[in-house]
Parts: structure tokens; sequence; C-alpha cells
């Protein structure tokens, strides 16, 4: 089987790159918060994460860094399609 090139993006790269609201902190600043017991802190930067992973991931198109568009399946089947770049 071929091998396919993998590309990996932070979510914030992703967010800023489809205009979208910035992460308000790091997975390694979550890390220190824990160390520190900061729970309630932690538990918002958590719900902010998922929170802007659910918009981006329910965005009809998505733009990648260098890479063409990618865009859900017209036919609705839940699978993602490259559109070509803007």
């Amino acid at each position: 089987m071929p091998r396919v090139p993998v590309a990996r993006y932070k979510l914030d790269t992703l967010l800023r790159h489809n205009g979208l609201e910035c992460k308000s902190s790091t997975g390694a600043e979550a890390v220190r918060m824990a160390e520190q017991g900061r729970w309630r802190e932690l538990a918002e930067y958590c719900m902010q994460d998922a929170r802007l992973t659910h918009e981006l991931c329910s965005m009809e198109r998505i733009r990648l860094p260098g890479l063409p568009q990618l865009a859900l399946d017209p036919a609705g089947r839940g699978t993602v399609v490259f559109v070509a770049a803007m």
C-alpha cells in the first residue's frame, strides 16, 4: 500500500487560518494548571478547546495552510473531500 503524506496542525493554527477565535492557552500550560491545582481554570480551558474544535469541525470548508481547501462531502455522507485552493 502506498504511503500517504500526513499533515499535522496545531488547533490554534487552524483556528487562525479559518478566521475563528484563538485559544486562550496551550496544552503545556494546561499541564501546569493541573500540577498547580488550578482546576477551575483548567476546566474553562478544556471547555474552550472543545467549543473551538466543534466550531472548526462544523465549518463547511476548512482552510489548511499550504494545502487545498477541505469541504464536507456534498452528498452528506460525512466524509471530507478536497476542493481546489482559493
